[in-house]
């Protein structure tokens, strides 16, 4: 039930959420010197990428059970004590292999989203649900600090500190967190005499969560490969240098940590299905743009013949 301690709640469960989500998408910017670095191919630097992005689905089923059954703000925050000593030895990394299991210890920080919705759920009444988790979303914010903090610190301090200093703002945010986030009162938990595995079986029993589960699948999915991806595409197709590359990963991450808060209004509004449905016609819409292939077609005329170029420049990339 709503009550006086929510909006604190769900300021500093955002707030650790941005965290986790900055240490989560730390590759997204690590990669590109790594790769020059190691002199790695599209198929290495694809597994980089994807290694914290593999732990982080993974664990969430886990992390789920046991935020039915313990304190959510008590995991949060053991949560992220564990990702501290992945970027503590981050700096030790020489090796593709180092990097591939730093980035699954770092995957970690991907079960703060189960941790942070199981938190704030017990404070808000169903009505203004979608709200509130909309608004948490709006950690994925996160991944803009890393694109603007990433190359800052490795231009002026060196990528060997990167890790050092991503360690010490997360475990000062763990001691915000800890000192000022309040403990639910009522922490609706499940019965201690059914096990985690009857539940999951139980769960897995309805359509309802599967369906749920593939629009999850494509839409964030897709956000996470953008995002890890655009860096390095704006770099090879547009010729950008690292900096610009950045800047405009960075109106991507902008947009759609904005778009998440608004989304959680609509749905409260209009229902989630509707919003759902309109989001999935639109990115269709701008997915078939986006992926349409620069291309030239000859005209042949009676006199002569007509060239005919079409391609999207990076701007109309970006608004897409």
């Amino acid at each position: 039930m709503y009550d006086q301690y929510a909006n604190r709640a769900l300021t500093l469960a955002t707030l650790a959420f941005a965290a986790n989500f900055s240490v989560w998408t730390l590759y997204a910017a690590l990669a590109l010197p790594v790769s020059d670095q190691l002199g790695l191919n599209f198929t290495e630097l694809g597994l980089m990428l994807a290694a914290p992005m593999l732990t982080g689905a993974l664990v969430r089923v886990p992390a789920g059970l046991i935020a039915d059954r313990l304190p959510p703000k008590k995991l949060f925050v053991w949560q992220m004590i564990a990702v501290l000593p992945a970027l503590g030895i981050l700096p030790l990394a020489t090796e593709y292999s180092h990097y591939i299991l730093i980035g699954l210890w770092l995957g970690i920080a991907g079960a703060s989203f189960t941790f942070g919705i199981r938190y704030i759920t017990d404070y808000f009444p169903r009505h203004l649900q979608g709200t509130s988790m909309g608004i948490f979303g709006v950690g994925n914010a996160g991944a803009a600090i890393t694109l603007i903090t990433v190359p800052f610190i490795i231009s002026k301090l060196g990528w060997q500190w990167l890790g050092p200093v991503y360690a010490f703002g997360l475990l000062t945010i763990i001691l915000i967190f800890s000192l000022w986030a309040p403990s639910s009162a009522s922490n609706q938990q499940l019965s201690r005499q059914q096990s985690p595995g009857l539940s999951l079986l139980k769960t897995l029993k309805h359509i309802h969560v599967w369906r749920l589960g593939l629009y999850y699948y494509f839409v964030f999915g897709s956000f996470l490969a953008l995002l890890l991806w655009l860096p390095h595409y704006y770099m090879k197709a547009y010729g950008l240098d690292t900096a610009e590359a950045m800047a405009f990963t960075l109106f991507f991450v902008a947009t759609s940590s904005v778009v998440r808060a608004l989304g959680g209004w609509f749905s409260d509004r209009y229902g989630g299905r509707t919003v759902n449905w309109s989001v999935f016609w639109v990115c269709l819409v701008c997915l078939f743009f986006l992926s349409y292939p620069p291309t030239t077609m000859t005209i042949h005329g009676i006199n002569q013949d007509v060239q005919l170029t079409i391609s999207i420049n990076v701007w109309v990339f970006t608004g897409l």
